[in-house]
């Protein structure tokens, strides 16, 4: 039979015995029963990895040290880590056939374009001049050194379908003139060129600082 709630409420009417004494207590001092420690000691039990296949019964004091060394468990943990490398392992094949693929396909474009350059192969007496356009493509044109900068100017103008007045032919980053033959600027077979629209050139030369005028 409990107590009343009035006594319960006033400290003075617990009994020593059941009020906590407040002193702190070590877990050394704690120290259980004999008979119950040596009964929990004795206690069979199974491996806590049971449900991954592993058999092993004994005494409750022996299964942290079997549990350490449990073949089981080491047995599933290494056949988690092998089939992680055989699943790396297919990942690697089908990136190394991919590879096979890409070279496959960039070995076929060299031998079009072997194919195209024989096909395209200079007589003596004309170069390649290569020029791209505003998208970026470039473009080969066969011509001769001896002729001059307004024609090379009219195959471009035909290829890029832009009209000659619109353009200039620059090489080197200046603009040839129209009236000069190709060997007299400088250019050899396989040489660069490029096209400037004549109203950025105009902006550009105003943009570009005056030059000092000295007496």
């Amino acid at each position: 039979m409990g107590l009343p709630d009035a006594e319960l409420a006033d400290p003075t009417s617990i009994s020593g015995s059941l009020r906590c004494s407040g002193l702190e207590m070590q877990p050394e001092q704690l120290m259980p029963s004999l008979i119950v420690q040596n009964l929990l000691d004795e206690l069979m039990v199974r491996c806590k990895h049971l449900a991954l296949g592993c058999i092993w019964q004994g005494c409750l004091q022996d299964r942290c040290e079997h549990e350490r060394g449990c073949l089981v468990l080491a047995n599933h943990a290494f056949l988690e880590e092998n089939q992680q490398l055989r699943a790396e392992n297919q990942r690697l094949k089908a990136e190394n056939q991919k590879l096979r693929e890409v070279n496959l396909e960039n070995q076929q474009d060299l031998s079009k374009i072997s194919t195209q350059l024989r096909q395209l192969q200079v007589p003596d007496n004309r170069v390649n001049i290569f020029c791209k356009n505003f998208s970026g493509r470039t473009y080969v044109f066969q011509v001769s050194l001896n002729e001059k900068v307004a024609e090379l100017k009219q195959c471009i103008s035909k290829k890029f379908d832009l009209e000659p007045e619109l353009f200039k032919v620059m090489y080197r980053l200046r603009p040839l003139p129209e009236n000069s033959v190709l060997k007299a600027q400088g250019l050899q077979s396989e040489s660069e060129v490029s096209v400037c629209i004549t109203s950025q050139m105009k902006t550009l030369a105003q943009l570009s600082p005056a030059k000092d005028k000295r007496p």
